[in-house]
């Protein structure tokens, strides 16, 4: 809704363009600080009573996750680089981080539904 101020000012005087393109900047500087502060508040809300992403099994999850990810994407860098530097295939050699991303995911995947199922 915001851009409609533009328009309403560029139709009534050119001053009147420069003052919409203020109250736009306020109105989605207001938003931002909306969406911040909410965000903030309902992560703080699941963080204290452990729930969804902060429960003590999705920390476990998280830290094997996160270790995998911690060799995975500097090996990924190492390929793109040797591959753009050595070999000078920087034309092609981009396609490793999707595929890596890709890759990635489906581990993550499979490693939270093996997790969750217990047998």
């Amino acid at each position: 809704m915001s851009p409609i101020i533009i328009f309403v000012g560029a139709m009534i005087s050119d001053p009147a363009t420069n003052y919409s393109v203020s109250i736009l900047l306020i109105i989605i500087a207001k938003a931002v600080y909306l969406f911040i502060t909410t965000g903030s508040v309902s992560s703080a809300c699941k963080q204290l009573l452990q729930i969804d992403e902060f429960k003590i099994e999705k920390k476990k999850e998280n830290k094997v996750i996160g270790a995998v990810a911690g060799i995975v994407w500097p090996i990924a860098i190492c390929i793109f680089l040797v591959a753009g530097l050595i070999y000078n295939q920087w034309a092609i050699c981009w396609i490793v981080f999707p595929i890596t991303g890709i890759l990635f995911g489906g581990f993550s995947a499979v490693y939270t539904t093996l997790s969750n199922n217990k047998y």
